[in-house]
């Protein structure tokens, strides 16, 4: 996963701290891409559960893919659930158990900072699952294989007759999933 960012002379003399917040925005953009590569794996290895019925979600269908999990030798306590943006604004409208306390498949934020699915698994959200998709399950399988390290280059060469910099930012490694059915894709019947 590599970037690079070339400076001018008069940036990095204009802009003392160029150079810092440049590496900065070359170190983000590697974990998204990290977050991007995790995501693709466990979704293209997830078991595929769809709901019963088409372009709704009800508890029941959260509950049978949590259940083939737990099928799976998956402890319980272990689970977490992702969701994209869309899908949390769906689970956060629909409510579940006769919605007697006015509860939704979706809840938290209000006692901490932690959200949770059905009261039961926490819940996350990030813009790299597919929308109208739930990824539960036990994500500690997910094997990050870092051969060398995330390293930094200031190259004053390429662009010395220019006198600029080239800030480059190398990063190799691989994503395995050691336990494939340590995670179920639970998708919006169409």
């Amino acid at each position: 996963m590599p970037g690079s960012i070339p400076l001018t002379r008069s940036l990095i003399l204009s802009s003392p701290n160029i150079e810092r917040y440049i590496t900065d925005i070359l170190l983000e953009n590697v974990a998204v891409s990290l977050e991007k590569a995790v995501v693709d794996v466990v979704e293209a290895q997830a078991t595929k559960v769809e709901t019963a019925a088409s372009g709704v979600i009800a508890d029941s269908d959260i509950e049978a893919a949590f259940s083939k999990l737990l099928t799976a030798n998956v402890k319980s306590r272990d689970c977490i659930a992702i969701v994209s943006p869309t899908m949390y604004a769906k689970l956060r409208q629909t409510p579940f158990l006769s919605n007697v306390a006015g509860v939704a498949l979706a809840e938290g934020m209000r006692f901490a900072d932690t959200q949770w699915l059905l009261d039961e698994m926490p819940l996350h959200v990030s813009t790299m699952v597919a929308d109208d998709t739930i990824l539960m399950g036990d994500f500690s399988f997910v094997t990050i294989a870092n051969w060398v390290g995330s390293s930094v280059d200031y190259d004053d060469t390429t662009y010395r007759s220019s006198l600029g910099v080239c800030i480059r930012n190398y990063h190799y490694l691989d994503v395995v999933q050691t336990h494939p059915e340590a995670v179920v894709q639970l998708s919006i019947k169409a």
